[in-house]
């Protein structure tokens, strides 16, 4: 087997460990093996919570610490103030926002996020809407096939993807009920792409990737549909400037073209779905495992509030 002597050299020069990279495509290869979780843990406990890998000819340090992750993020932030390029793909609506540096970053982001409590107050209705929906849908599903398992991250999955919806793309979903629902089916297909896709994306440089006709790294026709929703979301916008509930109805919007609020409606699909579901089903799993836990969270959670069915639950304050 051929590594990349040069590039190895990158990181035992500094002393940090990580697996040897194979010539051409670097450490991905263990992709096609390992599940990336399980491929993380294991490279944790044989090198620490420091180490390199190199995807293609890239040099890429993985850190698992705690301290040094809030070091990097917080105290080192003027310092790492930009993410990397994670595809070689460039679409040029999709990562128009993740291309930005800078103060041309920072515009696009402060012009398109809520700056108000009133703003989020608004949304809050749509949100708990869905909330309930989900309830309802989730307790009738389980009372129907008791004692068969839940995979609860299918069903976080469907709340994010009729919240984001909602909130930003003022339409409702059936995705609670229909699993083939486009609005569901077409944000798992962005978040799950063929894995010979990333590779190729990874590996292949930019010019090679525009003459293949490769301009990003997940799913075409995904990205086609949420292109077209955008596209459609903006039209109906400027036909009703009183849109209820719409993500773009926010201060400052008339600072950004098109094409800014179409890739700023991607980047938050980006932060919104699998994110969301991950973080919820996570916390449903460590909750489960810890009974004790949870009676204390419902406790905190309920300690001072009326009776439940005295609650307005369209209170944003609550």
């Amino acid at each position: 087997m051929l590594y990349f002597t040069r590039n190895f050299n990158y990181f035992t020069k500094r002393g940090i460990r990580g697996p040897k990279p194979v010539v051409g495509i670097g450490n991905l290869w263990e992709l096609m093996f390992t599940p990336v979780a399980e491929l993380k843990i294991k490279r944790f406990k044989k090198y620490g919570k420091l180490y390199g890998v190199f995807e293609g000819n890239r040099p890429v340090l993985k850190v698992g610490d705690p301290a040094l992750v809030k070091e990097i993020l917080q105290r080192e932030s003027d310092v790492f103030q930009t993410r990397r390029d994670v595809s070689n793909a460039k679409h040029p609506i999709v990562d128009l926002i993740i291309g930005k540096r800078g103060d041309e970053w920072r515009r696009m982001r402060s012009t398109a996020s809520p700056k108000t409590t009133g703003q989020l107050r608004a949304l809050y209705p749509l949100i708990r809407q869905s909330l309930t929906e989900l309830l309802t849908t989730l307790t009738a599903h389980v009372t129907h096939n008791k004692g068969n398992t839940v995979d609860m991250n299918a069903w976080f999955e469907r709340y994010a993807i009729d919240v984001l919806a909602r909130t930003l793309f003022d339409t409702n979903t059936g995705a609670y009920t229909d699993p083939n629902d486009p609005f569901l089916v077409n944000a798992r297909r962005v978040y799950r792409p063929p894995l010979w896709k990333i590779v190729v994306t990874l590996l292949v440089p930019t010019r090679v990737l525009n003459i293949l006709n490769i301009k990003t790294e997940t799913d075409d026709r995904a990205v086609d549909f949420w292109y077209e929703i955008s596209q459609n979301l903006l039209k109906r916008r400027k036909q009703d400037e009183k849109s209820v509930g719409s993500g773009l109805k926010s201060t400052g919007h008339e600072l950004l073209s098109d094409n800014e609020l179409i890739s700023q409606l991607f980047a938050s699909l980006n932060g919104g779905f699998a994110s969301v579901a991950s973080a919820l089903a996570f916390c449903c799993h460590e909750l489960a495992l810890n009974a004790h836990i949870q009676d204390r969270l419902h406790r905190e959670v309920t300690d001072g509030l009326p009776p439940m069915d005295a609650i307005d639950h369209n209170n944003y304050d609550l």
